[in-house]
């Protein structure tokens, strides 16, 4: 299982960034949360009006059962 971080850093300040977890819960595959991780920037993009650079990272999670 995946878990997507999409990190947001404003272009004037790039030492001044974001994170966002995804609050849709873990993905199954590494395709599927890079999916949703680009569906996670374009929400952003709608949201922030600031310009900023985005980039993210798909961390496998150890599921305990």
């Amino acid at each position: 299982m995946f878990k997507v971080f999409v990190l947001l850093c404003s272009v004037s300040n790039p030492q001044e960034c974001v994170t966002f977890n995804d609050t849709q819960g873990l993905k199954a595959t590494e395709e599927q949360c890079k999916i949703r991780a680009v569906e996670m920037t374009r929400d952003l993009e709608k949201a922030i009006t600031i310009p900023f650079e985005a980039s993210y990272v798909c961390e496998e999670q150890e599921i305990i059962t």
